[in-house]
């Protein structure tokens, strides 16, 4: 239009192009016990109402092993939810987690401590166009801790052989990282062959939650065996875990042992015993496990048999050989049925004893007179082989002592030739 009353009139077209208004988000810290859920305190909205914008929030940095109850996890530690999912949101936290630990990170491998700090982003989004608007907030989640009682870690029957100590690693974890304590009894304390020996090494109740020591078994003594039910328990001071498990001590043969036996002597031709004994633990459950052996150096000097006399000895019967004499090495043994033995050796002496000779058939004789008459005579001693004897030979006439006078001359250990010198004229 102009001072004249002259007008144009154009027709233009203007845009308003939407923008997303910055949505309203609060929270507030929250505190829960570990091992439940606790709830989020949060809330959130558009301050655009006229339906062109959703809400979309983004919990940022979950920590690794926590969780929301509702959402969707991202897999990189976010997680995105919807405001229709917000109602009743909670946070998970992995099992016995509360941020009064020091060594959590070390017994479970997150990366957990303290209070957790939890960044939240409440984005707007224009439909129209995607133009999005965010704030973010974040809070803290204290999570206090509950009574939680230690575990022992699976033992399982043990074995170990005859003689021999056993040693156990002994470990428990306590969610609280309380210090723990470490004990151990045989269950069976009435057992009359005596009682293991029970010794707990090592230092604990150090705090860290995770926690081992060395339980270290021992039998009354060398020759024990059997069974016996072991129980093991660990403590914070207010609850305790125990297990009862079954320690084998495996029997082993043991060797026997023998009596001293001496050396032993007799006179040729007397035979004659004596009881030798030996002892073996095994044979308090076994007592047929002994038997008993003889060796002889030289048997044509003696010979040798044994015979039971009860579960531990046997008599040991010598019979010397006739007209024997000397000596000869004897070892007398005992052996179990495991093959195991214990020898003695001694030394057997057969003492010489005179054995009188034997003179061989002599027939009668008859001469001349003036005729001497000379014959050979013999005898046997078993003293000659045996112990290098001679014999010596006489002749005596038990008639007139003035028909004949008698000699005899040796002609060797046994024999000689014997004369009878008939007196003149007689």
């Amino acid at each position: 239009t102009d001072d004249f009353g002259g007008n144009d009139t154009e027709t233009v077209s203007i845009t308003v192009i939407a923008v997303a208004d910055t949505p309203n988000l609060s929270s507030s810290d929250i505190t829960g016990d570990e091992d439940v859920a606790t709830l989020i305190d949060l809330s959130s909205s558009l301050n655009d109402t006229d339906g062109s914008e959703y809400l979309t929030l983004y919990f940022t940095s979950i920590p690794d092993g926590c969780s929301l109850s509702n959402g969707t996890d991202n897999g990189d530690g976010s997680w995105t939810v919807l405001p229709e999912e917000l109602a009743g949101i909670s946070l998970l936290t992995p099992l016995h987690f509360n941020s009064e630990l020091n060594y959590y990170t070390e017994r479970y491998g997150y990366g957990l401590s303290g209070s957790l700090n939890l960044p939240v982003t409440a984005v707007a989004t224009e439909s129209s166009n995607g133009d999005q608007s965010s704030v973010s907030t974040s809070f803290e989640a204290t999570i206090n801790p509950v009574q939680d009682s230690p575990e022992l870690y699976q033992i399982g029957d043990q074995s170990t052989l005859e003689a021999s100590t056993i040693s156990i690693e002994l470990t428990a974890i306590d969610p609280d990282e309380d210090d723990l304590v470490f004990g151990a009894d045989m269950l069976n304390d009435g057992n009359e062959l005596g009682s293991v020996v029970i010794e707990i090494l090592g230092e604990y109740g150090n705090g860290t939650g995770l926690e081992t020591t060395t339980l270290t078994l021992s039998p009354p003594d060398n020759d024990w065996w059997g069974d016996e039910d072991i129980s093991v328990f660990v403590t914070d001071g207010i609850a305790l875990d125990n297990e009862v498990f079954t320690l084998t001590f495996i029997s082993v043969n043991d060797p026997p042992v023998m009596s001293d036996v001496e050396n032993q002597s007799t006179d040729e031709d007397v035979d004659f015993s004596i009881v030798v004994c030996a002892t073996d633990v095994d044979l308090e459950t076994d007592p047929e496990i002994l038997d008993f052996s003889v060796m002889t150096g030289d048997i044509s000097l003696v010979t040798i048999q044994t015979d039971s006399v009860n579960v531990n000895c046997h008599e040991i019967i010598f019979d010397v050989q006739d007209d024997q004499n000397g000596e000869t090495d004897i070892t007398i043994c005992t052996v179990d049925l495991g093959g195991l033995a214990d020898c003695n050796n001694i030394v057997l002496t057969v003492n010489a004893v005179n054995d009188a000779p034997i003179l061989s058939s002599v027939d009668n004789y008859s001469t001349n007179e003036d005729s001497d008459l000379t014959i050979s005579v013999s005898a046997s001693d078993v003293d000659i082989a045996e112990n290098g004897q001679s014999l010596g030979f006489s002749l005596e006439c038990s008639g007139d002592d003035e028909l004949v006078e008698t000699s005899c001359l040796s002609t060797g250990d046994d024999s000689a030739d014997c004369t009878f010198d008939v007196q003149d004229e007689q």
